[in-house]
């Protein structure tokens, strides 16, 4: 009827998937003068001067992060690589890079490496947003880690934290597991170059809100 109130002839703001993240990687190390590329997993060996790039892509549009964190609780941002709000935003189907532009992360001597974390969700995460604002958050690295691990803690991606009922996101969105988020294109594994060691099939976390992949390697120190 007509005079129905504003309010109740507003429509629903429509669903969304669960959050779904496509993803693979892959390391090189050297080996008798040539690299040699190996699959790069959780619990995959990672020695020092190893090199690292991790290839994605979300099932949705919305925010995605690669972080670092070495074995003296260091961390870096491998993406998004620029310090402008907004450059986090990601296209569902749309394959990304980290680090980008073709380039390596390469395992620190000193420090090693703890984990790679792929985080990506529907909505900005402040946390992880801060440390893409500011490179020294408080000039500590003891605030850059709880920033990462409270992020981690507080994520509502079905593992790290759940919710009973409907769930929504912080606009209001309802997560709705009927829906499909999109298929991992073909030209994930290629974009890091296809060459042997690289999985045929990117790897699929789905999460809720959010998703996080987890890559914690062993120590691969050879003598």
């Amino acid at each position: 009827p007509d005079d129905l109130p504003a309010a109740l002839l507003r429509t629903a703001p429509a669903p969304l998937p669960r959050f779904t993240l496509h993803w693979t990687a892959v390391g090189e190390r050297m080996e008798k003068g040539q690299w040699t590329r190996f699959p790069l997993a959780d619990g995959s060996p990672a020695a020092a001067g190893d090199r690292l790039r991790v290839a994605f892509s979300p099932g949705s549009d919305g925010y995605a992060y690669v972080v670092a964190r070495d074995r003296q609780n260091g961390i870096l941002l491998l993406y998004p690589g620029v310090t402008l709000r907004g450059s986090s935003r990601v296209r569902a189907g749309t394959v990304y890079e980290a680090p980008g532009d073709g380039r390596w992360f390469t395992v620190d001597p000193r420090t090693g490496l703890a984990a790679v974390y792929i985080v990506a969700g529907h909505e900005p995460l402040e946390n992880l947003e801060e440390l893409l604002e500011d490179a020294e958050v408080g000039g500590s690295p003891a605030a850059r880690l709880e920033l990462l691990t409270s992020t981690l803690a507080g994520l509502l991606d079905g593992k790290h934290a759940t919710a009973a009922g409907p769930v929504r996101t912080r606009t209001g969105r309802e997560i709705d597991n009927s829906l499909s988020p999109a298929a991992p294109p073909r030209g994930l594994s290629a974009a890091l170059d296809g060459a042997p060691g690289v999985a045929s099939r990117p790897a699929t976390q789905t999460g809720l809100v959010s998703t996080v992949v987890e890559i914690r390697p062993v120590d691969g120190a050879r003598d």
